[in-house]
């Protein structure tokens, strides 16, 4: 089996894989207070609470956007496996070309994302990655990552939304059954959620009339199931898409048959 560990700024998603298989999927909130050993704690709990044994574990791979935890995340994995993870930096091999000012601006989690996507849909592609920001990735019909739109998250604008105007409340991040609100939390559902897919639909419009092809667009993150039934462009769901870039190239970084 292989550890797969997605850090991002919201969520620590762990995926452990028998091959090409996800098998299992545990998730924590990512903390920056956190030790190395609360860290060796909270993995061991969640993995062992889905009867996963470390040592049927042969690999780990990380990916790690929140800097200050790539050191105490990688101690934290080292100690719980008995080896150190690989990890998604300079020096391993994605098989991603990348066309842009500067390759290594771009984030790991946008790296692999746009493999586990390639591997796996037809190109040319839009990847809408939506956690902590919602970012697009769009990959040509070469399979070459040429460029990237980044905008605030969905959680991001309903969290702000509620802090900075007093006399609005907090709503769970739905969809209303009409767009019209005809109450505060109905019109603030509406205009969270229908505006995010609104915005799914119109950058797909700009970006295709851009690079002047259709293209297949996958929506990937915490909430894209809520958002895709609300897009007026076609759209898939892989929730767990970037977990499957990770195993890709650990299997092309160690030269295993999948």
């Amino acid at each position: 089996m292989i550890l797969t560990v997605n850090v991002n700024n919201s969520n620590i998603v762990l995926g452990v894989f028998e091959q090409e298989k996800l098998v299992t999927v545990v998730k924590t909130v990512t903390d920056k207070t956190k030790s190395e050993e609360e860290y060796i704690q909270i993995f061991g709990d969640l993995l062992d609470g889905k009867g996963i044994n470390l040592q049927d574990i042969e690999g780990a791979i990380l990916s790690c956007v929140v800097a200050q935890l790539i050191t105490t995340i990688d101690e934290a994995l080292t100690e719980l496996l008995g080896y150190h993870p690989m990890q998604i930096a300079a020096g391993v091999k994605t098989g991603l070309p990348i066309k842009a000012d500067n390759p290594a601006e771009i984030g790991s989690d946008i790296i692999i994302g746009a493999v586990g996507a390639i591997s796996r849909y037809e190109k040319p592609l839009v990847i809408v990655g939506m956690n902590t920001a919602t970012v697009f990735t769009v990959i040509d019909e070469k399979g070459t990552l040429i460029g990237v739109s980044i905008a605030p998250g969905v959680r991001i604008g309903a969290e702000a939304l509620s802090m900075r105007a007093s006399q609005l409340p907090y709503v769970p991040l739905e969809a209303p059954q009409r767009v019209i609100g005809r109450n505060t939390a109905e019109a603030m559902k509406s205009g969270i959620m229908h505006g995010a897919a609104s915005i799914v639909d119109g950058m797909v419009d700009r970006i295709e009339a851009e690079l002047g092809n259709r293209v297949n667009v996958v929506l990937t993150g915490a909430i894209a199931k809520r958002v895709a039934g609300l897009c007026k462009v076609p759209v898939m769901v892989d929730e767990y898409l970037q977990l499957e870039g990770m195993n890709e190239i650990y299997h092309r970084n160690t030269k295993k048959e999948k």
